[in-house]
């Protein structure tokens, strides 16, 4: 049972390589420290496999976690940069902007004008190059052409439709002639809105381009919030490498709980700068008085963005919580190691105590057979 022990105790002192070598970890302990190395709760080994955090299908290494959950996962946070529209990527993607009413569109008819889908039905109502029939459908005339050219078909063919009206009954003609007339009229009442539709939509061109710049200027302050979440992403990383060495860094931790202080203070620096930039664009809104509802739109967005960084520094204290109940338990762990070595060395000392009295036995026992060997030989000489 000794012999066993001893080998079990030099084979558990053999010093082996990770499992997961072939994929980079560069680990090296004893066999016993194995198992502790792949603990999941632990946390140490960054090459094992886990489940994604946020219930998607794929299993994934520890170490590509963060990449997976920011640039690959389908069920990570997505806004659509058309409304702000809250959801998953693939919610996003494949239901929400098929169906946008504010993404941008061409017109079909490609008459070069652009808006979003939500309006798209009231533009093609005025769109120049929309087919459309004849307003003298009634009387017989089954021409269509584009709305540009109504006009001019309508000058063109006077002397036709005028002959459609005369084959009608009496009773209506002088109706129709009326309504011809009218319809001149309005033909030409049409090409003077027509040509003042063309100047809004040049004006709707230029508010367009106006949005593009605020929305170029949206995409700045996104980009900064994007810095913001890679500056977290950095703490988490620096918190991976907290927890794998917990046993040597308990004395680290207050130094890099004040870095984290001084990272919280740029962070608050960096939402004084976003409260900066939307004092900007309240005088932009002040100075763009047709589209306060878009900007207003935009605003929204920023705060809640605001509020993802603040749901992102409640999951960084809770990192610290999980950090602290780890190190409570690899505290618990080395407990019950001392207290299973204490265990050991009573059961080696009692063993050293057996062994002391057998051999204390055998002492005996030779002691009695030399005393029986001198009794023989008194017999043997009597």
């Amino acid at each position: 049972m000794v012999e066993f022990k001893k080998y079990q105790n030099k084979v558990k002192q053999l010093r082996v390589y990770c499992n997961m070598k072939e994929r980079g970890c560069v680990w090296y302990g004893t066999l016993d420290q194995l198992d502790l190395h792949l603990d999941p709760d632990l946390d140490n080994c960054q090459y094992v496999d886990t489940k994604c955090p946020l219930n998607c299908p794929q299993v994934i290494p520890k170490n590509k976690v963060e990449h997976h959950v920011d640039q690959e996962c389908t069920k990570r946070p997505h806004i659509c940069q058309h409304c702000g529209f809250k959801a998953t990527y693939e919610e996003v993607v494949d239901t929400h902007l098929p169906e946008c009413k504010y993404v941008p569109l061409q017109c079909p008819n490609m008459c070069g004008v652009s808006c979003e889908r939500g309006v798209m039905k009231d533009h093609m109502k005025i769109c120049r190059l929309e087919e459309v029939e004849c307003e003298f459908k009634e009387v017989g005339c089954e021409d269509r052409f584009i709305r540009e050219d109504q006009e001019e078909h309508t000058r063109d063919n006077n002397l036709k439709h005028l002959t459609l009206t005369a084959t009608l009954s009496v009773e209506n003609r002088a109706q129709l002639e009326l309504k011809l007339q009218e319809q001149m009229i309005e033909a030409k009442n049409l090409n003077k809105e027509q040509e003042k539709k063309i100047m809004e939509e040049k004006n709707i061109e230029e508010q367009e381009k106006m949005q593009g710049e605020q929305e170029k200027k949206l995409g700045e302050q996104e980009k900064i919030l994007g810095e913001q979440e890679k500056i977290l992403g950095e703490q988490k990383r620096k918190l991976g490498e907290q927890e794998k060495k917990l046993g040597e860094q308990e004395k680290k931790l207050g130094e890099q709980e004040k870095k984290l202080g001084e990272q919280e203070k740029k962070l608050g620096q960096q939402e004084k700068k976003l409260g900066v930039q939307e004092k900007k664009l309240g005088e932009q809104e002040k100075k763009l008085g047709e589209q306060e509802k878009k900007l207003g739109q935009q605003e929204k967005k920023l705060g809640e963005q605001e509020k993802e960084l603040g749901e992102q520094e409640k999951i960084l204290g809770e990192q610290k919580r999980k950090l602290g109940q780890q190190e409570k338990k690899l505290g618990e762990q080395e407990k019950k190691l001392g207290e299973q070595e204490k265990k050991l060395g009573e059961q080696e000392k009692k063993l050293g105590e057996q062994e002391k009295k057998l051999g204390e036995q055998e002492k005996k026992l030779e002691e009695q057979e030399k005393k029986l060997g001198e009794q023989e030989k008194k017999l043997g000489e009597q």
